[in-house]
Parts: structure tokens; C-alpha cells; sequence
């Protein structure tokens, strides 16, 4: 079986995190998926809070990472994604930095909430990623100017295993340790 190709465009945009769930993805570079835009307010079964999503949104555009990834590391990328709960696996057409389409997998939130703030290690997660795949800084800025909530669960599971990916990734803010 060939590898897939996933578009990612929250979290597991920063390598650190998507290595501890799918060791053995490998990195294609970036993409845009047209007529969409980022929202945080994906419901999380897990922690309560608000998590990356795509809505559709004709004119806007989500920039992203797109990974390879063995179909045997696919179920543990459900798993960690929520698949059928919080997230449905899904087929898109995104455009390569260079210029291409290029068929993906990615995750399209199936339990929108409007009144969701992400928790401020998992928005840490998002902006982390974007630069270290250097995304364009106006999308990076616009990523900085979303508002956060302080998680008060500081030994969270979620939480831990974030701040140990930024630990990695050498971009935890110190505020957060």
C-alpha cells in the first residue's frame, strides 16, 4: 500500500507533536486549501476546550503542512484526531507552495461551538507549527491574535504531553512551563 498524504493544519503542523503520534511521517512541505478558514471553536470531547477547524468560507484559504504518512500509522492519527467523534476523516484538494494540486486527508470538525476558546498550550501548538514550517507571517500573526484560555488542569495529560512536544520543538513560552 502507498503512503498517504495528510494536510495538517492545527497542532499536528509542528513535528515534535505529529511525531509522538505517527512516527514515521515524513515531510512534504506546505500547502494552501482554498474557500476555507480556520475557526477554533471544534468542541473537545477530551478537555472541554476549543480545537482547530476548517469551515468553508468562499475567498478565504487555510495555509497548512502536508505529511506522508504509512497507512499503518493511520489509526493512531484517528485516535489522537477523535475520528467519528470529533473529527471526520476526509478527502481535499489543496495547492502545493510551489503551485500543483495535490489530493490529501485531513480532518473536518463534525461539533462546531461558537462560544469555545482553545486552551493556551494547544494555540501554542498552532502558531509553533506554523513558524517552524514557515507559514506566511500575516497568517502567523493572525494565528498570535487569537484569544486563549489559561488551562486551569495544570498536570492535564493533553497539557503535558503538548508542552513536552514544545519543549522539543524549543519553542515553549517560559510562562507556560
Amino acid at each position: 500500500m502507498t503512503d498517504l498524504v495528510y494536510f495538517a493544519y492545527g497542532s499536528n503542523m509542528l513535528r515534535e507533536r505529529l511525531d509522538a503520534r505517527c512516527p514515521n511521517v515524513r515531510l512534504l512541505g506546505n500547502a494552501v486549501l482554498d474557500g476555507h478558514r480556520l475557526t477554533f471553536d471544534q468542541f473537545s470531547h477530551v478537555d472541554g476546550s476549543g480545537k482547530g477547524g476548517i469551515v468553508p468560507a468562499p475567498g478565504e484559504r487555510v495555509p497548512g503542512v502536508l505529511w506522508t504518512l504509512p497507512p499503518g500509522d493511520l489509526p493512531a492519527l484517528d485516535l489522537a484526531e477523535s475520528a467519528g467523534r470529533g473529527y471526520e476523516r476526509a478527502g481535499v484538494t489543496v495547492t502545493r507552495a510551489g503551485g500543483g494540486a495535490v489530493e490529501a486527508i485531513t480532518y473536518r470538525p463534525i461539533d462546531l461551538r461558537g462560544d469555545l476558546r482553545p486552551w493556551d498550550w494547544y494555540l501554542a501548538l498552532v502558531v509553533a507549527g506554523a513558524e517552524q514550517q514557515g507559514l506566511p507571517g500575516d497568517y502567523v500573526g493572525r494565528l498570535r491574535e487569537v484569544r486563549a484560555a489559561v488551562d486551569p488542569e495544570h498536570e492535564r495529560p493533553g497539557r503535558l504531553a503538548a508542552l513536552d512536544a514544545l519543549r522539543r520543538a524549543t519553542a515553549v513560552a517560559p510562562e507556560m512551563a
